[in-house]
Formats: C-alpha cells, structure tokens, sequence
C-alpha cells in the first residue's frame, strides 16, 4: 500500500467525527409564555418594568445587579445571581419602552443555562376583560449541547427548563399583582 494512500484514509477517518458535528444543524427555539393578570396593566408594569430589579419578582432569582449603564436604559448590562447554587450570568438591555411597556434583553458570554445566543422580551398589554392585563414573556435560543445531548438538553428539554423558568416569573408576578 502506499503511504499516500495510507494517509489520505486515516484523514479521512479522522475527519468523520468533525463533519458530523458539522452536519448536525441545531434549531433556532422559541418559547412563549403568557398569563391573564386581574389587575390593572400600571400595576403589572410597575412589578416587572425595572431592569435591574428581576429577584423582586423572579423567585429562581437571588441578586440582580446593575454592573453597567443605567437602570431601564438600552447597553444596560446586568449580573443574575441564581437562587440554587449561586451561578451568575450576565444581561444586556436592548430595547426598553416605557410607553409600550415593552423590553427586550439578552444573555452575553458565558451562562449556567443549558443555552445559547438568548434574546427574550417581556411585554404588558391590556387583557381582553376591563381591568385584566396580559404579561407575555418571549425567548429565542439554540440549545448549548450540540451532538448527543441528554434528554434535559435536546430540543424539548431546553425548551421545558425555559419555560418553566418563564412560568416561575410570570405566575409569580400574577401572584403579587392580585394581593389585595
């Protein structure tokens, strides 16, 4: 046999492993979660409107800290300190409108979460009935393991943590704006 030979197959065997990563095409998610709030849409708003104040509200949420810019306004970037274990992740603020009661956020660098390339946005609209509110949380991701995740970390299981994580905030928020 011959040496050229030799080695163009033993490249070839060596790069199987790379071209299937490469192959392996990992979706864009989406996860949508909303809740029926009793409570007027100020109220609602005023719960869940300041950037840095996401542990108020977030029971998964130990600490928020603002580390750049001001509080509400675009380029803001916040440090997220997890309840259980005490990881942190860093935030930034891209879009906040107060009129519309509208922000939109996403995770940079490095995060515990189990995803990548994270924008979400959380939004407050009146309810179809007099006095309710709707507060809708929105994410997009790609999930962080990319050959042979574990069922927690394929498609559906990212997609149930974050939506859980969502309902935890939202239903939280619900809880908070009915007290009497």
């Amino acid at each position: 046999m011959n040496n050229k030979f030799l080695i163009g197959v033993l490249t070839a065997l060596l790069m199987l492993p790379v071209a299937s990563i490469a192959k392996e095409k990992v979706a864009k998610l989406v996860v949508v979660e909303s809740v029926e709030i009793a409570a007027p849409r100020e109220k609602v708003w005023g719960i869940v409107k300041d950037w840095d104040g996401l542990h108020h509200w977030h029971p998964a949420f130990s600490a928020d800290v603002l580390k750049k810019g001001k509080n509400n306004t675009p380029l803001a970037i916040r440090t997220l300190t997890l309840r259980d274990g005490g990881a942190t992740f860093d935030e930034t603020l891209d879009e906040f409108d107060a009129k519309r009661m509208y922000y939109n956020y996403r995770i940079i660098g490095d995060s515990p979460l189990p995803v990548t390339h994270y924008t979400a946005n959380i939004s407050v609209k009146s309810g179809e009935t007099k006095g309710t509110t709707v507060l809708t949380w929105q994410g997009s991701f790609r999930r962080k393991t990319i050959v042979d995740p574990p069922p927690e970390e394929d498609d559906e299981g990212v997609k149930k943590f974050i939506s859980g994580a969502y309902r935890a905030g939202i239903d939280n928020v619900k809880k908070l704006a009915e007290a009497k």
